[in-house]
C-alpha cells in the first residue's frame, strides 16, 4: 500500500518546521539536577502577584532549611 504523498514531509519542509519553531522557543528559567528545564509560562499569571509567588517560595524554602 502506497502513502499518500500530500500526507508525507519531505526532510526539507521537515527542517523549514523545525527551525521556525526554534525562533520562538520559550525562555528557560533554570534546570534541575536531573536535567530538567523549567520554562517561563507564555501567558501572566492571573490569581496570583509575581511577588506573591516569590514570597510564598521563600517561605517554603526558609521553612525547609529550618
Amino acid at each position: 500500500m502506497a502513502k499518500d504523498p500530500k500526507k508525507t514531509l519531505g526532510a526539507s519542509e521537515f527542517r523549514k518546521v523545525a527551525v521556525s519553531s526554534l525562533t520562538n522557543a520559550p525562555k528557560v528559567l533554570g534546570v534541575t539536577k536531573d536535567g530538567v528545564r523549567i520554562l517561563k509560562p507564555k501567558g501572566k499569571a492571573t490569581h496570583f502577584s509575581t511577588k506573591e509567588i516569590r514570597d510564598a517560595i521563600s517561605t517554603v524554602r526558609a521553612a525547609k532549611r529550618a
